[in-house]
């Protein structure tokens, strides 16, 4: 049994020192030195670590020099933990002249290597995507931190996934070349949809909503089916001029271990309409597609009016119509819809008359021109193929050049 008589430096994980405090060096005086009879390195093969550590046995013991072997060995990457000791000679050990000395001893955890990862037991998800939750990479440095973080992150994958009562076991075992790991999975049984509901006011029959949640009784409880279930519902709502709707995260009511229901709160809110008057120029259909849309999870605000009241405005000033105001007022409807009018005093539309250029020493103007005009064409969507109908293109074609006008086509909806 070892006596230790100091600790000259700690390991790296616990490197750091309390503020103001220093850690403690054997102090030596220059008639009493203390030499270092031995160097010995414990957990570790010692071929090749002396010329790391760079101390020759007979030195006399500095603390400095110590240090800088504890860096070196952490430099190697081949530890995971340097800590470095003492113990005292007995005088029988004592080169001559010595009058102390002592044994230097290196104590080396090696760094622990991940050589193989496996999931035994599973069955409802694939080994890539377990692969992919754990985030443990072959051949790098085994951390037990890291498997415990990979552990919840499958049980919460096989959560999402339905399997609310699964559980992952992490079975290390260590081999000549590293750690093996087996996360043993025990999925259990899913839990299923025992009946869905929709609470609130829904504002549309009970079919429409099922048929756009998609998520029916007997199905297996996977919450991203029902992240997807509430995009439809809202997209649903919008296809039907609900654009107020709300439509809010799922309530999972837990029946049993392999059941449970599911409560999906509604607020239809009322139709709205848009109306715009005041519009001479342009038609009410090509106004409409400029006023935009709210994104899928934002019902339809008054800022969200407002903006679309600042779309329609810079749609004319891009037209030639510098001067163009829009006012935008919300009315109730007779039949309980919502009224979103949109005010339009068109102005008159500033057209250009001539072009000319200036200090063009080196392009001509013919050029120029050329450049401009192609400019203002491209920020034309004339291609059918991207869903612009040809007809808006005619009509929103650079002022004063010639439509050679086509019929107006009206988008079909696969849905619908």
């Amino acid at each position: 049994m070892k006596l230790v008589v100091a600790a000259l430096l700690l390991s790296a994980a616990a490197a750091a020192h309390p503020a103001g405090q220093r850690p403690v060096v054997v102090q030596a005086a220059p008639d009493d030195a203390v030499h270092v009879g031995e160097i010995v390195f414990e957990g570790a093969d010692p071929k090749g670590l002396s010329t790391l550590v760079n101390i020759s046995e007979g030195a006399v013991l500095d603390g400095r020099m110590i240090r800088d072997a504890v860096r070196a060995l952490h430099g190697s990457a081949r530890f995971a933990r340097v800590a470095a000791w003492l113990e005292p000679l007995p005088a029988t050990s004592l080169r001559p002249g010595w009058t102390k000395g002592v044994r230097l001893v290196f104590v080396l955890s090696p760094v622990r290597k991940l050589v193989a990862l496996s999931f035994s037991g599973r069955a409802a998800l694939p080994e890539t995507v377990l692969a992919q939750t754990a985030n443990l990479q072959v051949n790098t440095e085994y951390q037990d931190a890291l498997v415990s973080r990979a552990t919840e992150a499958i049980q919460a994958a096989y959560y999402r996934q339905g399997y609310r009562a699964a559980r992952v076991t992490p079975m290390p075992r260590a081999s000549a070349d590293g750690i093996a790991l087996d996360l043993r999975i025990e999925e259990g049984v899913p839990t299923r949809v025992a009946g869905v509901r929709f609470a609130g006011s829904p504002g549309l029959s009970a079919e429409e909503l099922s048929f756009a949640f998609r998520v029916v009784p007997g199905d297996v409880l996977n919450l991203t089916s029902l992240d997807d279930g509430v995009r439809g519902l809202r997209d649903r709502y919008r296809k039907a001029g609900r654009l107020r709707a709300r439509v809010g995260s799922p309530v999972v009511e837990e029946e049993s271990e392999a059941s449970a229901s599911v409560v999906v709160p509604v607020d239809a809110g009322p139709v709205v309409r848009f109306h715009i008057r005041g519009n001479r120029e342009y038609p009410d259909s090509l106004l409409v597609q400029q006023l935009g849309a709210t994104g899928e999870d934002e019902p339809l605000d008054a800022q969200a009016a407002q903006e679309m009241a600042s779309r329609l405005r810079r749609f004319y000033v891009s037209q030639g119509f510098l001067r163009a105001r829009i006012a935008e007022r919300e009315l109730p409807g007779r039949d309980g819809a919502t009224a979103i009018v949109f005010t339009v005093d068109e102005g008159r539309q500033v057209r250009v008359e001539q072009v000319r250029f200036s200090g063009n020493e080196n392009v001509g103007s013919a050029e120029l021109r050329e450049r401009l005009f192609q400019q203002l064409r491209d920020g034309i969507n004339s291609d059918p193929a991207s869903g612009a109908d040809p007809a808006d293109a005619d009509r929103v074609g650079i002022a004063g050049t010639p439509a050679a006008f086509h019929k107006a086509r009206v988008r079909v909806d696969p849905e619908t």
